[in-house]
């Protein structure tokens, strides 16, 4: 494993004390810890360590599962695209 379950775990402190936003950043920056998953509508944090995943660790990491307005807000955020909520 890439970390120890107690690193992983201050990891996981650490990435939930963010803003969607600021998790993304992360994830963007930290392109050997993490990848995002989905199909289109449900979305899912992984961690590239098999063995953490298999472990459950990904359970420390707080992040949506389904995209809403603020998590489309945050993506277009990053593209610097100004997005409207549907009314």
């Amino acid at each position: 494993m890439k970390f120890t379950s107690e690193q992983y775990k201050t990891l996981g402190e650490r990435f939930n004390e963010k803003s969607f936003l600021g998790k993304l950043v992360l994830i963007k920056q930290q392109k050997d810890l993490f990848e995002i998953e989905s199909d289109g509508y449900n979305i899912r944090l992984r961690l590239l360590d098999l063995e953490a995943m298999n472990l459950g660790l990904d359970k420390y990491f707080s992040f949506p599962e389904f995209v809403d307005f603020e998590v489309m807000r945050d993506i277009c955020k990053l593209a610097d695209l100004n997005i409207k909520e549907l009314k």
